[in-house]
């Protein structure tokens, strides 16, 4: 248990300084199903099309990303190393739920894939 603690200290500090980015959401025609879950992970939703549309599959994918313009995060990442130093790193299993789960803003992503599961 102690190993975990002393191994996680600052995760929740880095978090709340440099939020999430965005994954790469432009893809290249051709670019394989693969690929794009590499950069997005799992799909949310997909709907076959019929052969009106050609065939293949419309696939949604969801990522969160921290708003970019949070202007106390200096704070909030002084008051996580704060309450690191004082808990002896214990925060951390408080503090890193806190900030992965605080202020996120989901975006969908609509993948046309042909049907030998190539974008579009």
């Amino acid at each position: 248990m102690m190993t975990f603690i002393w191994a996680t200290p600052g995760c929740a500090v880095l978090i709340a300084e440099n939020g999430w980015s965005a994954p790469r959401t432009s893809f290249a025609t051709g670019t394989t199903r693969n690929e794009v879950e590499r950069e997005l992970g799992w799909a949310v939703s997909s709907k076959r099309l019929d052969d009106t549309y050609g065939g293949g599959q419309l696939v949604v994918y969801h990522y969160r990303t921290k708003p970019a313009n949070r202007s106390t995060k200096w704070s909030w990442s002084l008051a996580h190393a704060l309450l690191d130093v004082v808990t002896l790193g214990l925060w951390e299993l408080v503090g890193t739920p806190i900030e992965l789960f605080r202020g996120f803003t989901t975006h969908e992503v609509l993948v046309n894939y042909d049907p030998d599961g190539r974008v579009r």
